[in-house]
C-alpha cells in the first residue's frame, strides 16, 4: 500500500495567500448633505416640536461625523453639525426657561397659600378682619 504522506510526487511549493490592505472608509457626500438638511430641520422644529428638534439634531451630528472618513469633513457637513449644535443649545435653554417658569409658578402658589393661612391665623376670618379694621379706624 502506498503511503500518501511519504510519496515522492513533486508538488509546487505553496505560496502564502495574497492579502489586500483593507480599504479605509472614504466618507460620504450623501451623509454630509443629510447632515445639512437635518440641521436645518432641527432649527425649524424648535418652535413647534422641541423633542423632534432633539432627534433631528442628534441624527445630523451622527451623519456629519460619518461623512468625514479619510479626508477632511465636507463644508455642508460642518454647517449641518453647527446648525444642529445651535439647535441643541436652543432647546436646552428653552427647557431651562420652561422648567424655571413652572417652578416659579409652583413656588408663588405655595407662598400665596402660606401667606393667606398666616393672615387668617393672625387676623381670623377675612370678614372679621375687615370689620375690626373699619371699627378701629373710625
Amino acid at each position: 500500500m502506498d503511503n500518501f504522506y511519504n510519496s515522492n510526487d513533486n508538488f509546487p511549493p505553496q505560496t502564502p495567500p495574497y492579502y489586500e490592505q483593507p480599504q479605509r472608509y472614504q466618507g460620504s457626500s450623501s451623509c454630509a448633505s443629510a447632515s445639512l438638511i437635518l440641521g436645518i430641520l432641527s432649527l425649524l422644529s424648535i418652535c413647534c416640536m422641541p423633542p423632534l428638534a432633539l432627534v433631528f439634531a442628534g441624527l445630523a451630528l451622527i451623519l456629519g461625523a460619518l461623512s468625514k472618513g479619510d479626508r477632511t469633513r465636507p463644508q455642508n457637513a460642518r454647517v449641518g453639525m453647527i446648525l444642529s449644535g445651535i439647535s441643541l443649545i436652543a432647546v436646552l435653554i428653552l427647557l431651562v426657561i420652561l422648567q424655571s417658569a413652572f417652578l416659579l409658578q409652583v413656588f408663588c402658589d405655595c407662598t400665596d397659600r402660606l401667606l393667606a393661612q398666616r393672615r387668617q391665623q393672625q387676623f381670623g376670618a377675612d370678614k372679621k378682619c375687615s370689620k375690626d379694621c373699619t371699627e378701629s379706624g373710625s
